[in-house]
Parts: C-alpha cells; structure tokens; sequence
C-alpha cells in the first residue's frame, strides 16, 4: 500500500488531491531526515524556520541573499527609494527597494519558539510538549513538524497519530488519502472512472462552447472577402462537439444552399449524435432534395434502430399525414419486414379537423378527399372527418414486400396473414386441388 512518504508510482497517487494532502507530511519527513542522521536539533532551526532570530525582520534579496535585522521606517513602493537595515550583528546597510524581494517580520511567538527549540531534549515528551505550545500560539506548521518527530520516535503515539490526521486500520496506521487509494476511491468520494467521466464531460462542455463561437463566426464570414477561408473551416469540421451548434444553425438557415452545407457536415461526423438531427431533416423538411440528401447520409449508419424511430413517426395521433409519407418513403431505405404491420395500418389514416365556417350558409368547407388532400364544398359541418391516403407509406410497402395492393388495408391485411403463416402438409395458403 502506497505511504505518503513514497514516491507516486500509479495514476491513482498521482492524483493532484492527493498530492496536496500528502505535501505537508513528506516536507516533514524530509526535514527529520536530518535527524535521524544526526544533525543537531538547533540546525533544525534554521532549516524549518529560517526566520527564527532575536532580530525582527528577515529581508529577502532579489539576489538571493538573506538579512537579518530590523527595517528603519517604512517601506516606499518605489524601486529606487533607499532602505535602511539595522542588522542583527550590528551595524547597519542601506540599499534601495527594487534589491528586496521581499521583508518577513518575526512575531514575539516565533522568536520565542526559537529560544525554545534552541535548547530541545529530543524526545517524545518534549517533542509533543512544544506541539501543544506551538499549536496554542498558532505555529501550524511548526507544530505539525514536531508532532512528526513524535510519531517517528513512538510510531504508536495515538495522539500524534490521531492530530496528523491517521487511523488504525486493521492493526496499520494510515492516512485518509491512503485509505481511499485502498479502498480503490479517490478523496472526493468518487470511483477513478467516474473521475475520469467527469474530467471528459468537462473537456466536451468547452469544445462545444469553442464551436458555438467559432462556427458562427465562420457562417457570418461566408459571402464576404474570407468567404472560401470560413467554408473550408466549416467543411472540415469533425468534433461531435459541434453537433448542438450546428443543428441550431441548420434551423436557422432559409436558403437551400446553406442547409445543403450543414446537412453535408452533419453527415461527415463519425458519430451516433447526428441520427435525429438527420431524421428530422428527413421528416420535416420541405425541399425533397434535401429530405434525400439526408436520408443519404443516414445509410452510413449501420444501426437497426433507425427502423424504429422512422416507425415511430407513422402514428396519424402525433404526425401530419405529410410526415407520415416521409416516414414511409425512409422506410422504404431502412425497413424491412418488421414495419411491414404498422406501413399497412399508416396506409390511409383517419383525421378530424374542426370547421371554422360551420352553419354558414353558402361558405365554402374543407373536406377529404381520396388522394390524401383535401377538396371543397359548400356548408361542411363543424366536425370534419375523413380518412387520408398516404403515398409515401405504400413506396415504403412495394419495396419491402415485393408486392402491391394498392390503398386497399384490407387486401394488405389479407396478404400479410396469408404470408405468415406456415407452409406444411395442410397449407392454409392453398385452396383444393
């Protein structure tokens, strides 16, 4: 099992929460290193807390060197202004400000945690002692310092184990980051996998912003001084990120050109996504040359379920008799014998349709007729009902089956139950001999 002082050796370790709440006890760690191999525990001073001196401020240089000593007056923000520094030894050096990079002051509770550690038994006792005072006089990271000298030197001291955040799990001390790297959890709670959901979810929602800008960029350049420029650019686009936005263009467009272009690029993205957008050019769009178009680039999808959804469009409750039609003519594409019982029953529909010259005389009504239109009349009633063949649904009908009867449902039903049922012995399908 992975420790905080080891190295990241998987995916999983390298896992940036993880890291962050590792940092502060491998530091620790690295730090007593030092005296596990004997250094002196007043070096440890200077390599924790560099400031810790009786002077009052620590002076930074962008040079790379450090002064201790004590800032006369304040400091002007000024590059050039002069700075003078009495310095811890004596004596004093004046400089100007654009040579500090930056001023530490030390607080009464640093300078006294030196003189403490200045003369520190190394022990447990005093080790958790000075934690304790150091976590009184808000020295955190002091603080956590010696409480990782405590559990170095009694690997069981439960509160020194317990302050730094570890658990005895299973007779074994751990951490809450190795805890969940065990349990095979990341520290947010969630499974790698859905880590890794979240971070591509994230990655799509930004491309599909990037094309929302871009493509309508693009579009409104065209027929202007970059117009082959911006086509191209729209000609080339493959990101099914782009898919929502380019639908939206599609609707908007009112020239056959333009939605000749979206519907070409629309059926050039490798993806599953473009479907219904292309099942609804197919169904609702009124210029046949772009219905085709459309269905065309469905044929590259091998999916069964595009039988299905064009079926589902034959319903005269939720459809036009025009949709109907269209879905019928798809059909014809992509169906086969499953669509066969619901083409014959989307093969004349009924309608009712409310008057809006009902009881006036002389007015002119609508009305059904037989090629799935409508004809005229004087004084209809308010309710109009009336049945509506549908051509496209009978294409559809000829190409699966092989077969043609016309508008008749009746002899389509009569065939199909002929056509389904068995050939044996006792052939139902054959009259006497």
């Amino acid at each position: 099992m992975p420790h905080c002082n080891q190295p990241y050796s998987s995916p999983s370790q390298r896992d940036p929460i993880a890291r962050r709440t590792c940092a502060p006890l491998r530091r620790g760690h690295a730090l007593l290193a030092s005296l596990t191999k004997g250094a002196a525990i007043g070096c440890l001073a200077l390599a924790l807390y560099p400031m810790a001196s009786s002077a009052d401020d620590l002076v930074e240089l962008r040079s790379g060197g450090v002064l201790r000593g004590r800032v006369v007056g304040e400091l002007d923000s000024g590059n050039s202004s002069p700075v003078t520094i009495e310095l811890e030894g004596g004596g004093t050096i004046h400089l100007i400000r654009g040579q500090i990079s930056r001023v530490q002051t030390v607080s009464a509770e640093e300078r006294e945690y030196a003189e403490r550690l200045a003369s520190l038994p190394d022990t447990v006792e005093a080790h958790w002692e000075l934690a304790q005072w150091c976590d009184e006089n808000r020295l955190r990271e002091q603080r956590d310092l010696h409480r990782l000298k405590v559990i170095q030197l009694d690997p069981n001291h439960e509160d020194a184990r317990h302050s730094l955040g570890y658990s005895l799990i299973g007779g074994r001390w751990m951490t809450r980051p190795q805890v969940m790297l065990a349990r095979g959890l990341r520290l947010d709670g969630r499974l790698p996998g859905e880590h890794e959901v979240i971070v591509v979810r994230e990655a799509f929602a930004e491309q599909e912003r990037y094309y929302k800008r871009e493509l309508r960029i693009w579009r409104n350049q065209l027929n202007k001084a970059r117009h082959a420029e911006n086509y191209e650019k729209i000609m080339a686009v493959r990101d099914p990120a782009a898919i929502s936005t380019i639908v939206e263009l599609l609707e908007d467009e009112t020239t056959r050109d333009a939605k000749q272009m979206w519907i070409e690029v629309l059926g050039a993205i490798d993806s599953d996504a473009v479907t219904d957008p292309l099942i609804r050019v197919a169904l609702l769009e009124d210029d046949e040359s772009l219905r085709e178009l459309a269905l065309k680039k469905l044929e590259r999808f091998d999916d069964g379920n595009l039988q299905r959804l064009f079926m589902a469009h034959l319903d005269p409750n939720d459809n036009s008799p025009a949709v109907i039609s269209r879905a019928g003519v798809a059909l014809a594409k992509f169906g086969d014998r499953e669509a066969v019982r619901s083409l014959i029953e989307a093969l004349v529909t009924r309608y009712r349709i409310t008057n809006p010259n009902a009881g006036n005389q002389g007015q002119i009504g609508a009305a059904f007729g037989s090629g799935g239109g409508f004809q005229v009349g004087p004084g209809q009633p308010r309710n109009i009902e009336g049945d509506v063949q549908n051509p496209g649904v009978l294409v559809g009908l000829r190409e699966i089956t092989g077969v043609d009867y016309g508008f008749s449902k009746s002899a389509w039903l009569d065939w199909y139950v002929q056509d389904r049922t068995p050939a044996g012995p006792f052939d139902l399908r054959r009259g006497p001999q």
